[in-house]
């Protein structure tokens, strides 16, 4: 009816056979794309094998070197030796295309407080979120905790084919390998604060520090509105999408450190364009409403990127393009980098801390954050935390799983989604022609006006002209033929303002 199914939820206690059917039903009438989804199975020689069989394997190893190190290893030993064994079982289970585990994995899972929109706290009376069930419907007794819900999907998806790592679609897969990661360390209340990627989130940050710099006094200007400059600002917060650490399970941080986000030749490696219309609608919109224009950001990695994300920001609020901002992060370590709130956190105190050699570089970025944490005191930023974003599900299902978080998302003048996981839920992880249109794969997502800033690190990419995908192919198919599409080196700025209700009733 009226209520949230994924927000709605009881925390504790297995759900009824009866609702386990209504959620099976649910799913049967969630619309797919009419073609197949990446999975691991397509071929040996596509990403989504090579990612599931060798770089996560190789990501959740570099996860146990550093839990190891870490003072919570040694003061709860035993807990963590068991934590260790989860992990490795699940490094053991990509590597044999297992069958996937029903939620929760754990023992005895400790549950957190579900995250509220905009940050406003959660109390739970026994199992059940106060918060949450005060939104459902009076005396509704529809609450399904997440787990339900995942449960319900795996089981519907097991009645046609084998629900294993590689059987099932690529986005699916490699989204809950992460819920499981999560599952394990949330096991134990002594480590269930632990962010078992954190030593890498903060080193790559600290060894991007000559970008940081750059981008510092980028932001620290004097800001003159042009379009010119919206594009240096936009193009930086696109070519921080390269510093994605998922990708570099290797660990060689010169490799990230040189994707630094200035690159004055960003514009020769965009295979779709549209900054100008994004120019032109904020315009319009800053001198429609002045003064309450909303951007709502969905974060990808933390770091140098959420840097340049913040530098964005600073220029669509300094410059009057816009009078809010939304941060929309996840509620726990996803992706080995995605951004969380503690991550927020932690750059605002960087900065303002930081131990920069140069005097005047310390005292630049000092400013820039002390700038910058004024805004979030005066609620012009914010930061809104919602458990949909760690969720395994395509954006197509948002409005009926989560109409909650969509509603939200309704209220905003421009949704910004940052990154490649963000564009494959957007469209839906599937095979896409590269010349399909960018709107046809949304599925009718369009809660408000969006934008799509992605450097291509996944084999799906949309919107393109025939003639382009035979170039690329081309001069930079490599070993697979499509390359170009995984390698990170090309960006698409994708831009659709329709809207099924609202006051957005054109696309530009």
């Amino acid at each position: 009816g009226s209520l949230c199914v994924w927000c709605n939820h009881k925390r504790a206690g297995a759900v009824t056979r009866g609702q386990n059917s209504t959620l099976r039903q649910l799913f049967d009438s969630l619309a797919t794309p009419p073609v197949p989804l990446l999975s691991g199975l397509r071929s040996k020689q596509c990403f989504a094998y090579r990612t599931l069989t060798e770089r996560v394997p190789k990501i959740l190893q570099n996860l146990l070197l550093d839990f190891e190190q870490t003072s919570d290893f040694l003061t709860h030993k035993e807990d963590a030796s068991a934590i260790v064994a989860l992990i490795s079982q699940l490094m053991s289970m990509l590597q044999t295309n297992s069958e996937m585990p029903s939620l929760p994995w754990a023992v005895a899972p400790v549950m957190a407080p579900c995250p509220a929109t905009f940050g406003k706290p959660h109390s739970f009376e026994g199992a059940v979120c106060v918060w949450c069930k005060k939104r459902a419907s009076a005396g509704s007794q529809r609450l399904a905790s997440d787990f339900s819900i995942i449960n319900a999907y795996l089981k519907h998806y097991s009645r046609t084919k084998a629900c294993t790592f590689l059987e099932v679609s690529w986005l699916f897969a490699e989204s809950y390998v992460y819920r499981l990661v999560h599952d394990a360390f949330s096991s134990s209340p002594g480590i269930a604060h632990v962010d078992p990627f954190w030593t890498q989130k903060t080193d790559s940050f600290l060894k991007s520090y000559p970008s940081v710099i750059k981008l510092a006094q980028m932001a620290s200007s004097e800001l003159q509105l042009s379009r010119q400059t919206f594009y240096d600002f936009l193009d930086a917060c696109l070519r921080g999408n390269m510093a994605d650490l998922s990708l570099h399970a290797s660990r060689d941080m010169s490799t990230l450190a040189s994707a630094a986000p200035i690159q004055p030749s960003l514009a020769c490696s965009l295979l779709v364009d549209q900054r100008k219309q994004v120019w032109e609608y904020l315009q319009q919109q800053a001198m429609r409403d002045p003064g309450a224009v909303r951007v709502d950001f969905v974060l990808d990695n933390a770091g140098i990127e959420l840097f340049a994300d913040l530098c964005f920001a600073h220029l669509l609020v300094s410059t009057g393009l816009a009078s809010q901002v939304i941060f929309h992060c996840k509620d726990f370590p996803y992706f080995v980098s995605d951004t969380t709130k503690r991550d927020i956190d932690w750059l605002l105190d960087e900065l303002v801390r930081n131990n920069a050699r140069n005097v005047e570089h310390r005292s630049l970025l000092k400013q820039l954050g002390i700038k910058w944490t004024g805004y979030f005191n005066r609620s012009q930023w914010r930061v809104a935390v919602h458990s949909f974003w760690t969720s395994p599900f395509p954006f197509w299902w948002m409005s009926t799983l989560c109409p909650d978080l969509y509603s939200t998302l309704a209220s905003s003048d421009l949704l910004i989604f940052k990154g490649d996981l963000n564009y494959r839920k957007l469209v839906f992880d599937a095979c896409w022609d590269c010349t399909t249109p960018f709107a046809q794969t949304l599925g009718g997502f369009s809660p408000a006006p969006l934008l799509s800033l992605r450097m291509c690190k996944a084999d799906v990419c949309v919107g393109l002209s025939e003639q382009q995908v035979t170039d690329l192919n081309k001069e930079h198919g490599g070993e697979t033929g499509k390359d170009w599409m995984i390698t990170g080196k090309f960006g698409v700025v994708n831009f659709e303002t329709f809207r099924i209700s609202g006051h957005t009733t054109a696309k530009l």
